[in-house]
């Protein structure tokens, strides 16, 4: 017979789980985990409470934030920098709940690893010293192990043609030469010097032959933007950003606006793959003046963004 409060239970009681932690991974909220005992047959599911101000006394004092059979839980909305107190109880089959001691304390992270970042979150970084929004295209490029933060300039930076040739050559041409000559510099040189040089998949004009160029930034393919038309190389996989077209309209100066890919269409000797307003694929002659929107990767463990969503040096 086990005791309980001022009664007495004759079932079996569920044991607590084992290693209950609390961890803040991202700004805003904390990951919750456990570890159940398999062989545990009295086991049902666990409660979870929460107080901001104290540990919980019992399975009812303080807000029930989870009662599940699983062995995680993130606990979100929460205040940066406020620490949360947890305490587990274990229900058993017959609805009775464990109440010996298992609890944790947890404080809300004011800063996120910028590897930890979701695609699609923005990400300010500073140009001419000015803030400028960047967004999270992809963790793990140009390869998905080993690879950094795949950071895209939100809106437009400049306009260019891409050539002053009328091949579609994107090696050396006028944008990326601005890209690596004109825009590079302008990064906070926190970053700058951080950027990796990448290995980018690349489709050479006048033949078109298949290859690869090192540069720390550059235009993203047309593959990358999420691509499929005749006349367009194979050059990467289409990034998770782009699995909607949602990201593909970017702005020049408030309104939508044309921009580019490093993307030559091989059916043709000068034309590149460009970005319309709409978001649609457009084939342009090489001295279409256009967007650029530079992309670049960072080790993301390198940085942290705040909760204005500034990138910082960790």
């Amino acid at each position: 017979m086990i005791l309980r409060r001022n009664g007495a239970y004759t079932g079996t009681m569920a044991g607590q789980p084992l290693g209950f932690k609390a961890v803040s991974n991202r700004i805003g909220s904390i990951d919750l985990s456990w570890t159940t005992v398999p062989e545990d047959t009295a086991y049902a599911a666990l409660r979870i409470l929460r107080r901001d101000d104290r540990f919980p006394k019992d399975e009812y004092d303080g807000e029930v934030i989870y009662e599940g059979a699983g062995s995680s839980y993130t606990d979100e909305d929460l205040t940066p920098g406020a620490t949360y107190y947890y305490r587990a109880f274990a229900r058993s089959k017959d609805g009775v709940y464990q109440n010996s001691y298992c609890q944790t304390t947890g404080t809300v992270r004011t800063t996120q690893p910028l590897i930890l970042k979701k695609v699609g979150d923005i990400v300010r970084i500073k140009e001419n010293d000015a803030w400028q929004d960047y967004v999270v295209a992809q963790q793990g490029y140009p390869q998905r192990v080993g690879g950094g933060t795949l950071l895209l300039r939100r809106d437009i930076a400049g306009r260019r043609t891409m050539s002053s040739t009328m091949q579609n050559e994107y090696d050396n041409s006028m944008a990326d030469t601005w890209l690596l000559g004109a825009f590079l510099p302008t990064l906070d040189s926190a970053v700058s010097a951080k950027i990796p040089t990448c290995q980018i998949p690349y489709t050479g004009g006048g033949e078109h032959a298949s290859g690869y160029l090192e540069r720390k930034v550059f235009l993203l393919s047309a593959t990358e933007v999420g691509g499929v038309e005749e006349g367009m190389g194979k050059e990467g996989t289409r990034l998770d950003l782009f699995q909607t077209n949602t990201w593909r309209i970017s702005n020049f100066q408030g309104s939508p606006y044309l921009w580019a890919t490093r993307s030559p269409d091989t059916t043709t000797t000068n034309q590149f793959w460009m970005v319309n307003e709409t978001g649609a694929f457009a084939s342009k002659t090489v001295f279409t003046t256009c967007g650029m929107r530079p992309a670049f990767t960072l080790p993301g463990d390198e940085f942290v963004v705040d909760m204005e969503g500034n990138l910082q040096k960790a």
